[in-house]
């Protein structure tokens, strides 16, 4: 195999590799914000449903990526964002 073969195979190896990564890391970050949202959204609910003296017991699983539970009535608040 001459020089030029050998440079070209590296480097396809090498953009392929770091195409991987990139990949990886934009779908870890968009997985992040949704679960942010997600949660934004759920806490603001339920503190809604609490502020007008109600009480709510929510809670979120889902697979691989741990559970949500949120406890709230009009006495307290409690967040537990443990992993399963």
């Amino acid at each position: 195999m001459d020089e030029a073969a050998m440079v070209v195979m590296i480097v396809t190896v090498v953009v392929g590799k770091v195409a991987l990564v990139a990949g990886l890391w934009l779908r870890l970050r968009y997985r992040a914000q949704q679960d942010s949202a997600r949660l934004a959204c759920m806490t603001s609910v339920v503190r809604e449903v609490a502020s007008r003296g109600g009480h709510v017991d929510l809670e979120d699983e889902r697979v691989g990526c741990g559970r949500s539970r949120l406890l709230l009535s009009a006495q307290s608040v409690h967040l537990d964002n443990g992993a399963a």
